[in-house]
């Protein structure tokens, strides 16, 4: 090994969400790069509350990990269990030693909008047709939050079923008054 790589600095990210794969791309070849994702594959939440409604998108939503173009990169599937100050911890009991750690575990909803423990594409669809069912046998649907979840489900509720009678209950003066600069 050159002296380059004997000094390179070991990153592990936690987490292969949005945030963690955008930090282990922009650090792939400047650094050597461990990305450790617990369920072997991200789930891109964009557009999971469409997929109550379109069947075929439901099967688009999980990503495979991501590959690296340096080969001191790479991506793990684990979990961890512990993160001591060098080193991260793999329910295995796999080791993994860092200079840098960064924790990108992202944020939790409430499913069908996002998935804290599916890992599974049919789990995911499951759950995303009972959610359908609970939709088309209803008169009248409430959605507490007037939020981007809440007003994205309202939103594709009247799309699929325009005769439904949708309410949003919200604690802002006006929808999405909560996410910053609103009233």
């Amino acid at each position: 090994m050159g002296a380059i790589a004997q000094n390179m600095k070991r990153v592990v990210v936690v987490g292969a969400g949005y945030a963690g794969v955008a930090v282990a791309r922009s650090l792939d070849g400047k650094v050597d790069v461990t990305l450790i994702e617990k369920n072997g594959l991200t789930h891109h939440a964009i557009a999971s509350l469409r997929s109550i409604f379109d069947e075929e998108l439901r099967w688009k939503h999980y990503v495979p990990l991501p590959k690296f173009k340096s080969k001191s990169s790479r991506a793990v599937q684990g979990e961890v269990v512990e993160a001591t100050a060098t080193d991260v911890v793999l329910k295995s009991g796999e080791k993994i030693p860092y200079d840098i750690l960064v924790i990108a575990t992202g944020s939790s909803n409430n499913s069908p909008a996002k998935f804290d423990t599916i890992v599974s594409a049919p789990e995911t669809s499951k759950i995303h047709e009972q959610a359908r069912a609970a939709v088309e046998t209803a008169d009248k649907i409430l959605i507490v939050g007037g939020g981007p979840v809440g007003v994205e489900l309202a939103g594709e509720i009247h799309h699929n079923f325009p005769n439904k009678s949708v309410t949003i209950c919200h604690s802002g003066k006006t929808l999405l008054s909560n996410q910053g600069g609103g009233p």
